[in-house]
């Protein structure tokens, strides 16, 4: 049943796509086709392989190692005021530097 809903929410989304579209005509079935082909399959690969779940985890510590140099850095710039503790997320000081 869950494939089934998924199924219909990817004919949703293309639909909704097609209809926003100016110029559905040019839209190259192949492309579209192949890009969910390679979605699906690096999805299967992550899910189902140890291999996928291994390069995942590398990528999800090496983006976390980036944001913690980002945040030392916003510490420098902003001292205090990057602090959560003191003064909770604030969206200017955190978020767009």
């Amino acid at each position: 049943m869950s494939a089934l809903v998924s199924l219909l929410g990817i004919a949703v989304l293309l639909g909704v796509a097609t209809i926003f579209s100016s110029n559905w005509r040019a839209i190259q079935l192949r492309t579209v086709t192949g890009a969910l082909l390679l979605q699906i399959g690096l999805g299967a690969f992550v899910l189902f392989t140890t291999q996928g779940q291994a390069v995942l985890g590398s990528l999800s510590t090496l983006v976390r190692a980036i944001i913690s140099s980002g945040d030392k850095g916003i510490e420098f710039l902003f001292g205090a005021l990057a602090e959560q503790e003191s003064m909770g997320f604030i969206f200017v000081v955190r978020v767009l530097p």
